[in-house]
């Protein structure tokens, strides 16, 4: 989180000042920041593509810890996922990933990492996954299942 990221660096720039520096220390930051495991929507994703279960509830349990609204959670799953598809569909009919990052607006890097990442995944695994996120969402949309409809996804893969 880049919150996260800007109250440390101001938590760190001030202790450094408050004892007449101007440079913080390896040791400085050891004193006053805090380390954080927070995971994001393509390791999330990943997890859930490659089977990896126990892994994609691990960060679930996280998101729930931080009080990510589910509704939050599924759409950062969703719209990674909806990516990959999108960037398969267009590496199958030949374009670069130069090509498919003018097009999607991402950095050629990334496009090459969801590329990467695709090539251990089946498109029938990518329809089920595209599958089970219109059916959390709707059943995080019209009922109370919250995070159950993410466990359901997750273990549906």
């Amino acid at each position: 989180s880049m919150h996260v990221l800007a109250n440390e660096v101001d938590k760190l720039s001030f202790y450094t000042l408050s004892h007449g520096r101007t440079e913080a220390s390896e040791d400085d930051m050891k004193k006053v920041c805090i380390s954080t495991d927070e995971y994001d929507a393509f390791a999330f994703a990943n997890a859930v593509m490659n089977g990896q279960q126990q892994i994609a509830l691990n960060i679930l349990f996280d998101y729930k810890l931080r009080r990510v609204e589910p509704v939050i959670a599924l759409g950062e799953i969703s719209h990674v996922i909806c990516d990959m598809a999108a960037i398969r569909a267009m590496t199958a009919e030949g374009a670069s990933a130069a090509e498919i990052s003018a097009i999607t607006k991402y950095h050629e890097y990334r496009v090459g990492l969801f590329q990467k990442s695709l090539r251990g995944i089946s498109e029938k695994r990518l329809h089920r996954a595209l599958s089970l996120c219109v059916e959390a969402d709707a059943s995080i949309k019209n009922s109370s299942m919250g995070y159950m409809a993410l466990e359901k996804l997750i273990c549906g893969m």
